[in-house]
């Protein structure tokens, strides 16, 4: 019969191999899970990395595209320009000979083609004044406003 182990000893059986030395290999189980979870990592990253790669090579592709077609949309942003002004002074011209028509007095009609330049122009420095609003910054200005006030508290 075998002398009963204390309670406080570890099972020798389970830390020594069957040669007698300590068993220093972790559980075979173990490292299988790990193994296994440490691929499928691995394929997790690699597919990750593919996917990276094909969006990469899309917007090349599209930036590619676009490049491509910047001479014709410079081209006919040139052409539109060019068609609002000659409508332009078409509008101006009509007018101008409508007010001389209907009352056959040439100070009219430089009187009308005038008044309608200048309600294109009045309407053009009322957008300009409010888009340059825009570029203006209140908000940054307020912030470092506002953080001058603090600092100038705290001294």
């Amino acid at each position: 019969m075998k002398p009963s182990q204390p309670d406080n000893e570890p099972n020798r059986s389970a830390n020594q191999s069957s040669s007698g030395e300590p068993n220093s290999a972790p559980d075979a189980d173990l490292v299988d899970v790990f193994e296994q979870e440490l691929g499928e990592l691995k394929t997790q990253a690699i597919a990750v990395a593919k996917f990276a790669s094909a969006t990469a090579k899309l917007a090349i592709q599209e930036a590619g595209y676009a490049l491509t077609g910047l001479p014709k949309l410079v081209l006919l942003a040139v052409t539109a320009w060019q068609l609002s002004l000659v409508m332009w002074f078409t509008l101006v011209g009509l007018s101008g000979w409508l007010a001389y028509s209907a009352t056959e007095s040439v100070t009219i009609g430089i009187i009308a083609s005038i008044t309608l330049q200048v309600i294109g122009i009045g309407i053009c420095v009322a957008l300009i004044s409010s888009y340059a609003k825009r570029f203006d910054l209140r908000r940054t200005k307020a912030v470092v406003r506002r953080a001058q006030e603090t600092y100038n508290d705290q001294r």
